[in-house]
């Protein structure tokens, strides 16, 4: 199993560089220190990726989840998910959800394994290579 470190203001630099190779609008620093201020916010960061959710009662959301490309399809998105899960089930979360750009095979293929079924979708929502894309909205009950 890969080690994971909780979130602080500290890796937002690594963050940043990460995001930055997972998104082609990829968040400032400025953004991910202001997340962190908040006590809703927490997440995991390890070596080649982090996961950054949103904690509200017995409900969270992934906010964003990234792998760096040369390391991805080797079990640390799967790792770092499962991390995190296991982070919510301790804070009493009995529902996570998350949306993923539908053009993101690898992360909808993760998401499904990992017993997310999808509620929804946002036509259009994002802007992907020039095209629009639909928001695909998924939930797990924990």
């Amino acid at each position: 199993m890969s080690h994971f470190e909780a979130l602080t203001p500290a890796h937002v630099p690594v963050m940043t560089a990460l995001h930055a190779l997972s998104f082609e609008r990829p968040w400032s620093e400025v953004v991910f220190f202001d997340l962190l201020k908040l006590p809703t916010h927490m997440g995991f960061i390890g070596k080649d990726g982090f996961i950054l959710c949103s904690v509200v009662m017995d409900e969270a959301e992934i906010l964003t989840f990234c792998v760096a490309p040369k390391a991805r399809h080797r079990g640390v998105g799967k790792a770092l998910l499962a991390a995190v899960e296991e982070a919510l089930k301790e804070k009493k979360v009995h529902s996570f959800y998350l949306e993923v750009g539908d053009w993101n095979v690898g992360a909808l293929a993760l998401y499904r394994k990992a017993g997310f079924v999808e509620t929804g979708r946002r036509k259009g929502y994002y802007l992907h290579e020039g095209a629009r894309h639909d928001a695909i909205l998924m939930k797990k009950e924990l």
